[in-house]
């Protein structure tokens, strides 16, 4: 059974850290350790695949605390993408390297060329030192995800996406190719893993077994019927072959996705991990449940703002008590869609208690 609290503390465990403003109490402990303090899982998904883009070279270098991604074509010429910190110490993309039909050819390029490969020894570690707790192995971001998040972008983005719509149509069907015999890839080395690591009917089985898309899904810029025409078939391909291999298909909800659950849970993912109300969301869990019937999991619950100062003690507990109300046995709660890098750790703490039954500070 999934763990009934789950939060995701990457974001807020790796900035603290870099900034050494982690709380006294956990100050010199890793993420394991952090978690192991609340009693809580640790979700630290493990890279699970590598890629090879061929003649097209990418560069990734550091700027500040952002980063920037450069993509050098085999005719010398370049395209730049760039993330800066943003509010919540996620990074943002704040320059895309699609900025004209024309820069197309970039997607074209990699959509020909590009192939994913499972990454073997990060899957044998990952599922050999899971043990009872959470198996995670994140996947590559979908290609129609990537073509919009990382290519294009929200502001012209979306009139190259409407003018080149066939141009389009192609570049994603062909990379979606790649990507499912790399998901095919990646699904037979945790299995083999899994095998390898079996040892009779004593054996820890994970609580909760993932294959995490981080596809950051909001309905306020990806509409239901490009769900349907570019993401809708390809979750459906991904999740029967994961599921073969024991993992969950998980996708992250990086907004308001209330607009597409019932498409999600059509299309047979079965946890979507993001899932809250206003202010990050647009359905609570309990409405959430409504649309997408009693099967797939849903990870969430609370809202990012709740645990940073500027909400009131009230509403941060009103939001965790609405989480824990709305909750099932098909629900894992959690901070949608991560503990951000300000949170207080007096709220963590709670969050953690409502859970293990501890007091909270």
């Amino acid at each position: 059974m999934q763990p009934a609290f789950l939060p995701d503390l990457t974001v807020w465990f790796a900035r603290n850290s870099e900034r050494m403003t982690l709380p006294d109490e956990v100050a010199g402990l890793d993420l394991p350790g952090v978690c192991s303090a609340l009693e809580t899982p640790l979700w630290q998904p493990a890279r699970g695949w590598k890629r090879s883009t061929g003649s097209v070279t990418v560069e990734e270098t550091r700027e500040g605390d952002g980063r920037v991604v450069r993509y050098h074509t085999e005719d010398g010429a370049e395209f730049v993408g760039r993330w800066e910190v943003g509010p919540d110490g996620d990074l943002w993309q704040t320059e895309y390297p699609v900025k004209s039909e024309a820069d197309l050819r970039l997607a074209e390029e990699l959509s020909e060329q590009e192939t994913i490969e499972a990454d073997g020894v990060a899957i044998e570690q990952a599922v050999g030192s899971v043990g009872a707790g959470v198996l995670a192995i994140e996947l590559p971001m979908r290609p129609f995800s990537r073509l919009l998040l990382e290519m294009l972008g929200f502001g012209d983005g979306f009139f190259i996406l409407m003018d080149a719509e066939e141009r389009i149509r192609q570049i994603v069907a062909r990379a979606e190719e790649s990507y499912l015999a790399g998901v095919t890839k990646i699904a037979d080395a945790v299995a083999a893993a899994r095998s390898s690591h079996a040892s009779g009917a004593d054996a820890d089985e994970p609580a909760f077994s993932s294959a995490y898309s981080p596809d950051n899904l909001d309905g306020s810029f990806l509409t239901p019927d490009y769900f349907r025409d570019y993401l809708m078939a390809g979750y459906a391909s991904s999740a029967s072959l994961l599921r073969e291999a024991g993992l969950r298909l998980t996708v992250h909800a990086g907004g308001p996705v209330g607009s597409l659950l019932g498409l999600i849970a059509e299309a047979g993912v079965e946890c979507v991990a993001g899932v809250c109300g206003p202010p990050q969301g647009d359905a609570t869990i309990g409405e959430a449940r409504a649309e997408v019937g009693e099967q797939m999991i849903l990870w969430g619950g609370i809202p990012q703002d709740a645990l940073l100062a500027s909400t009131s003690e009230d509403d941060f507990n009103a939001a965790l008590e609405q989480a824990i109300a709305d909750a099932d046995d098909r629900t894992i709660v959690g901070i949608a869609d991560h503990v951000p890098e300000d949170a207080l750790w007096s709220r963590i703490r709670e969050c953690a208690a409502a859970f293990t039954g501890r007091q909270g500070p």
